[in-house]
């Protein structure tokens, strides 16, 4: 399968930097910012782009990343305030991801809001389920993507540091 870089990662910081500017505008809008904000990134693929984003945002706050049980539920980290939520991903492609995450917020009646790297822009997405706040680029087209927290179906290539596309993703 050929590999082709999709975006660098020099364009990766500044789309991050983008958005971190854009959630520091926005802050007084979603949250209250007198009280704790978390950002919580979805473990392993949106580790990279958790660390990067946390090193932009200007506000305060906790960092912490959920993490899947044996049953695929999201567990909340321990420790960390969790009201109010700033969720991190690298891609939202199906929306599953964030429909688990949000049903668990739900829970503890946080207050949620969404960032991704890269939005999938081709699939039909349900408008009744949670999307992200503020996105970086938006995919068109199928393309599968490996790198920068991305693995490819053998769990491999997260650790490239620029995302990659590798040919089309299987519906």
């Amino acid at each position: 399968m050929e590999r082709k870089l999709y975006l660098p990662n020099n364009g990766i910081v500044a789309l991050t930097r983008w958005l971190a500017r854009s959630i520091n505008a926005a802050l007084p809008i979603c949250f209250d910012y007198r009280l704790p904000i978390t950002l919580m990134g979805i473990a392993e693929g949106g580790l990279p782009f958790t660390k990067l984003l946390s090193s932009f945002l200007e506000m305060p706050h906790y960092q912490a990343f959920l993490q899947k049980d044996t049953n695929g539920s999201f567990l909340l980290p321990p420790g960390v305030p969790h009201n109010q939520i700033i969720l991190a991903d690298c891609i939202f492609d199906t929306g599953k991801t964030f429909v688990k995450a949000h049903e668990l917020f739900a829970l503890v009646e946080a207050t949620v809001s969404g960032v991704v790297l890269l939005q999938r822009c081709e699939r039909e997405l349900n408008i009744n389920l949670p999307h992200p706040r503020f996105t970086g680029f938006l995919v068109p087209g199928r393309e599968f993507f490996v790198g920068f927290g991305l693995d490819d179906k053998e769990g491999k290539n997260r650790e490239l540091p620029d995302i990659y596309s590798e040919g089309e993703i299987e519906l």
